[in-house]
């Protein structure tokens, strides 16, 4: 697959290279807010605004949301976006475990998010309100699908997409274990290394319109033809409302609360232990990999990890301010 080599890429290596390169910290940085970052920040102010023949709008804001869902990066995300887009779903509403509770609409397990959309169908529940893939759901609807974003849908969308973002490695390395039936029967991949080559640039390829990740298309051997778009993917991050990190996800839903102006409900809890309970679990040893580390996901992640903790300055959060704005999580857990 070949390399991207512009300066914008080099730049961004190589401030991964000066993190230790070895894995992608998330530990809070020292970053310094530039104008271009203000203007992001300041944004989605802006973009709340609601119009007059609005569907979504509550408190004169609207509350239309682009789900950006990447691979293994968190489908609980989708309640907490849920009862944001329509504060009159019952607290208890939340993507179900499966393995612990009857999902009589789902024939599998792992298809808590496909079951929620049935109980509470967006035609119903958040008409107009979401950004609607075609899916398995309701009126062949799944809007927690993992789609690529199309110009069409970022024109529509701009300062409305809410979504995590995971280490790149940690991703690969989870996708590897996830995925294995369709690594082994559809590319024959047995390490690591050769699954996290395969899947390289998926976010940017996701973000910058490019295609579908190949571990949405378990059906059909996916080629990937074209370099990611780095330069295009990292312009429409200045179209999210919320960017969040899996590694701190606590925190992300508490910046999602600040930003948007909402309250915390018995759901986040839910959502945030089964977050914690993944991620206490899904600690994949990174030298598997072989020294390999994504040239496109990395420097995305890190731009990534940057705002998110700009934002997290600029609206003064600290681990006493969440724990007010969500009393059910414990302080220690969002810092």
């Amino acid at each position: 697959m070949p390399r991207l080599t512009s300066k914008l890429t080099a730049t961004l290596i190589a401030g991964y290279a000066l993190l230790g390169g070895d894995g992608v910290h998330v530990s809070k940085p020292v970053v310094k807010e530039t104008p271009q970052h203000m203007q992001a920040l300041a944004r989605g102010k802006e973009v709340k605004l609601a119009r007059k023949d609005d569907r979504c709008m509550v408190d004169g804001e609207t509350r239309r949301v682009a789900f950006f869902h990447i691979p293994k990066t968190g489908t609980s995300l989708g309640t907490v976006i849920a009862h944001y887009v329509n504060p009159s779903l019952p607290d208890e509403a939340a993507v179900p475990d499966c393995t612990r509770e009857t999902c009589s609409h789902v024939p599998s397990n792992s298809m808590g998010q496909l079951e929620f959309q049935y109980r509470y169908p967006i035609k119903k529940w958040f008409k107009d309100c979401l950004w609607e893939k075609a899916g398995d759901g309701p009126d062949s609807i799944d809007w927690f699908n993992h789609n690529k974003v199309s110009a069409e849908v970022y024109d529509d969308f701009t300062g409305r997409f809410v979504g995590m973002f995971r280490d790149p490695k940690q991703r690969a390395l989870s996708s590897f274990h996830s995925f294995a039936k369709m690594r082994v029967e559809l590319y024959g991949i047995e390490k690591e290394k050769d699954w996290a080559r395969l899947i390289e640039g998926t976010a940017v390829r996701m973000l910058a319109g490019q295609q579908f990740p190949l571990e949405a298309l378990p059906g059909t051997k996916v080629t990937y033809n074209s370099v990611p778009d780095l330069k295009l993917a990292l312009s429409r991050l200045d179209g999210f409302l919320v960017a969040g990190l899996v590694e701190h996800y606590e925190l992300s839903v508490c910046l999602f609360h600040v930003v948007t102006g909402t309250k915390w409900g018995s759901h986040d809890v839910d959502n945030m232990r089964s977050l914690k309970k993944v991620r206490g679990s899904d600690e994949w040893d990174e030298t598997r990999l072989k020294g390999y580390t994504d040239p496109f996901d990395t420097p995305l992640y890190l731009e990534v990890e940057k705002r998110f903790w700009l934002a997290v300055d600029s609206h003064h959060l600290t681990a006493e301010k969440c724990h007010k704005l969500c009393p059910g999580i414990d302080s220690s857990d969002f810092f």
